[in-house]
């Protein structure tokens, strides 16, 4: 099959002949009201692609549309920022828009065969095939759809679908239909599932208009203004497009493939940006959902991590909105911030420490630029230290374990969160990158208390160091034989922990455990008893116990570059070309996946990942040098 980007007067082409490949091949687009459409390329894999909405009032998602499915065989799929074509044989070819403000396009040419329109209404997660009634009726050239989810006393809620029949030649079928989702079930989640068939498309050519929601007037709307100013529309995206592309210049000259593998991760940053969300139940501003086709969601430590990628951009503005709103999501009584950002959520200490780290970073690059005042006045960075110093006095008091010297935490809240650890490598090094902020913010602050975090900054290098380095390794707990890929994490986080010779020696040490033969970086050593090789699905038994990940596999290579590229200059060059395979030919076309099995390179686990595409941009501009 044949892809090709398309990215402003510029387009890449490639072929991919694998059918490994192929069978996770989809795309995703989104618009400014946090909908999102996701769909395999031939038809889905995945129970979860489709076009979802959001509900601003609550920030739930709700799929409303299955697929446009098609019988004609896919030679050549064309990736816009804003729509996907397909062409198939015989000359067919169909394309689908989604709407900025809601509702879609589809339109086809050189259709010989039925198109099917497939409905799967449903609130996120629920997959409960019972008490799902359809309804239909005509209106004004208009046919409209309402789901009801019926539970045996209650009606739980309704959605709303329509599209302009006013010229269109269909079939109404209103039939349910068993579906296998070959992604879901390789995943070992469950692969069927019945959905409603509405209609069959009978035209050879034609335009369907359609719009979702949560009202008929919201549908009409939606299908009134896609109808009379597509164009405009069109156009206004096209303009988004372009000031979304990054117009950087590096020291180093970029192959063509990380070229536009740069500039896509770039614009797909947006893609996952939910800017205009007002939700009173959301607490965060600038949230970004955490991946597609599922993780719709705005986690908030996905999202603080991958902020350092708008930092990168220079969309200072942006961020500094989005830091300031976690700032002020901070418990008063215990100094965390919501795993979700939404009101109730259960909360952690690392997103707080990414809080802090991504504060230093947004401090130090304006400090570059010259731009310090221009974003940051004086009581604002005063109410910066402030709020973040209490935070750290009430995380200290809740969880420090005086007996161990160490932060003690639950279960789940370090990012390796399917293991069971309770003081695990990366939130004590989290927790010293955020007394190195504090020193940092209590001098820029005139604040008296800086030696007292010098003094234990100090103290609690010295702690990590004694009590994680055995045998030259740096390992995961305080006991046992764990060397994992928060090696390079904790590098990354706090440089100074080690000195330079002995962070090499650290390295060389994990590289020998870790690195897999494709050039990625397992999460733990392939000679550990519990490693597991290949990707386990839906039980997350290999999550962290042998996948790799993206997002670190980046990491390593910017912690690697950052401490001797000429060293690891091998190394660096398998992550850069493996974490570009992925983004241009694997998975979810143009975005970075989650994670790969250890064993062989493949899109897994979610295949569009926020923090595969930040970081991704991060080592774009650390290995070529970005001129600022």
């Amino acid at each position: 099959m044949k892809v090709t980007y398309m990215i402003e007067d510029k387009q890449y082409s490639f072929t991919q002949e694998s059918q490994t490949h192929l069978k996770y091949f989809s795309t995703a687009l989104s618009n400014s009201q946090g909908d999102v459409a996701t769909f395999g390329i031939q038809k889905n894999n995945s129970k979860f692609q489709g076009v979802s909405i959001s509900k601003k009032e609550t920030s739930e998602m709700f799929k409303i549309l299955d697929e446009f499915l098609i019988s004609n065989k896919v030679k050549e799929v064309v990736i816009t920022p804003f729509s996907t074509k397909r062409i198939g044989e015989s000359e067919f070819s169909d394309e689908f828009f989604l709407g900025p403000t809601g509702g879609c396009i589809y339109t086809f040419e050189n259709s010989q065969q039925e198109i099917y329109l497939d409905l799967d209404c449903h609130k996120y997660g629920d997959f409960d095939e019972w008490g799902r009634d359809y309804s239909t009726f005509e209106e004004n050239g208009i046919l409209y759809l309402t789901y009801t989810k019926k539970s045996e006393t209650k009606e739980d809620y309704t959605l709303y679908f329509g599209l302009d029949i006013s010229k269109l030649s269909y079939k109404l079928k209103k039939e349910w239909i068993q579906k296998e989702y070959a992604y879901s079930k390789e995943r070992e989640y469950s692969g069927d599932r019945y959905i409603y068939r509405l209609l069959a498309l009978s035209e050879y050519s034609g335009k369907v208009i359609c719009g979702m929601g949560f009202s008929q007037k919201e549908v009409h709307d939606q299908i009134e203004l896609l109808r009379d100013h597509e164009d405009e529309l069109k156009g206004f995206d096209l303009e988004i497009s372009k000031e979304t592309t990054p117009k950087t210049f590096f020291e180093m000259p970029l192959s063509e493939e990380v070229d536009i593998a740069y500039k896509l991760s770039s614009q797909r940053m947006y893609t996952f940006l939910n800017k205009d969300f007002n939700s009173p139940n959301l607490i965060i501003k600038n949230g970004c959902y955490a991946g597609f086709p599922w993780f719709t969601q705005v986690w908030s430590r996905d999202d603080l991590i991958a902020s350092r990628g708008f930092i990168e951009l220079g969309e200072h503005g942006l961020v500094k909105e989005k830091l300031f709103s976690y700032l002020n999501a901070l418990d008063e009584a215990t100094g965390l911030l919501p795993i979700l950002s939404t009101k109730g959520a259960f909360s952690s200490p690392d997103a707080c420490f990414w809080l802090a780290k991504r504060i230093d970073d947004f401090i130090y690059s304006l400090g570059e630029r010259g731009e310090l005042s221009q974003h940051l006045s004086k009581s604002q960075s005063a109410t910066i230290y402030k709020k973040l110093s209490s935070a750290f006095s009430r995380i200290i008091t809740n969880n420090w374990d005086p007996k161990m010297e160490l932060l003690k935490v639950k279960p789940g809240d370090s990012w390796m969160d399917t293991i069971e650890l309770y003081y695990p490598l990366d939130i004590q090094v989290q927790l010293l990158s955020f007394v190195s902020t504090l020193i940092d913010l209590s001098v820029i602050n005139h604040k008296e208390e800086t030696q007292r975090y010098l003094d234990l900054e100090y103290s609690l290098k010295e702690k990590i160091r004694s009590t994680y380095l055995r045998d030259g390794n740096l390992h995961n707990n305080p006991e046992g034989n764990e060397v994992t890929s928060n090696t390079f994490l904790a590098y990354y986080l706090a440089p100074n922990l080690f000195y330079r010779s002995e962070w090499e020696s650290i390295f060389d040490k994990a590289l020998r455990e870790l690195k897999t033969s494709w050039g990625g970086i397992s999460t733990l050593s392939k000679y550990h008893p519990e490693f597991i090789g290949e990707y386990s699905g839906e039980n997350n038994v290999s999550y962290h116990r042998g996948d790799s990940w993206f997002w670190i596999n980046n990491i390593a290579a910017i912690a690697m570059h950052d401490l001797n590229e000429k060293k690891y200059r091998k190394e660096i060059g398998k992550i850069i070309s493996s974490s570009t395979t992925d983004i241009l030919k694997m998975g979810t076309l143009g975005f970075g996946s989650e994670v790969s099995s250890s064993k062989n390179q493949l899109a897994q686990g979610a295949h569009a990942q926020l923090w595969s595409s930040s970081t991704y941009i991060e080592l774009v501009h650390k290995v070529y040098n970005i001129q600022k």
